[in-house]
């Protein structure tokens, strides 16, 4: 599925950096990959991950990752940001050395506001992390990359915590907790073959009344929702980025027959998947 997602720029080797004003990708399923990090230096945009929308302004550093969706909404005309984009295979090998508690912060905590002199010293990162990318073998730029990224990551969490920006509840370290965290584990690697709440309560070895109820009190929303959700957007990257027929796309992401899949999308979305299409290729 990631493979037909819009890619803004192509990963080549260990990694890549530049500036965008995202203008190419509104609208659209962006292809993150492994970890994109976005530094705002000018005007605002309001884009949506995790399906949450969320505002991004002028001094501001967004960490993004592959496995949650991110859709540019609307920008300003000013609006510019430097990316540094690694791939997936790079990001797992830094990933599981930053504490668990940190990614808890960060799902809450995407696009994170920076004061000038933490903001200074963010651009310094960029433009070493620029450099290693452009300059280095490829060795050597992974073993440095791996470094520069954990060491940002730890000094990210230090300063959220210091500030007093997403301070994780005694709840955050509980089952219930890592029952959540791993919902959306399964949830990512099953939603095209999966609808269904059962499916994702046996796997997690409980019942689908204490799933709703673990959903309800953490996101106010049910697990369905969170579902049909990932579903929808597995549905549009195919209709945006693929010429696969209606019928190949339910049979893609197993749907019992087209219409019921054209009456959920109808549903879900306010237009027939047809009308989508037509609507993102304009």
């Amino acid at each position: 599925m990631d493979r037909v997602k819009y890619k803004l720029w192509e990963i080549l080797r260990y990694g890549i950096s530049g500036e965008t004003n995202l203008k190419e990708g509104i609208s659209k399923i962006v292809d993150i990959n492994g970890c994109t990090l976005l530094r705002c230096t000018k005007g605002y945009g309001v884009v949506s991950i995790d399906f949450r929308k969320v505002k991004v302004s002028a001094g501001c550093l967004v960490v993004l990752t592959g496995d949650l969706p991110f859709i540019p909404i609307r920008i300003s005309r000013e609006f510019h940001v430097y990316y540094i984009s690694v791939p997936k295979e790079l990001a797992d090998e830094m990933f599981y050395k930053v504490a668990s508690s940190f990614w808890d912060l960060l799902y809450q905590y995407p696009v994170l506001p920076t004061t000038p002199e933490q903001n200074r010293l963010l651009k310094h990162w960029f433009i070493q992390t620029d450099w290693v990318i452009n300059h280095f073998t490829i060795e050597q730029a992974k073993d440095v990359l791996r470094n520069n990224f954990y060491n940002l990551f730890v000094t990210i969490d230090n300063e959220m915590r210091s500030m007093g920006i997403g301070e994780v509840s005694n709840f955050s370290k509980n089952r219930s907790w890592k029952l959540y965290n791993d919902f959306y584990t399964l949830l990512g690697r099953y939603h095209t073959k999966y609808h269904d709440v059962r499916f994702y309560a046996d796997k997690l070895n409980i019942t689908p009344d204490y799933l709703y109820k673990l959903f309800y009190r953490i996101e106010n929303i049910s697990p369905k929702e969170m579902i049909d959700r990932f579903v929808i957007v597995s549905i549009k990257i195919l209709l945006q980025n693929t010429d696969l027929s209606v019928k190949n796309i339910a049979a893609e992401l197993h749907f019992d027959d087209p219409p019921y899949m054209c009456r959920f999308f109808r549903r879900m979305t306010g237009m027939s998947p047809l009308e989508y299409r037509d609507n993102v290729k304009k």
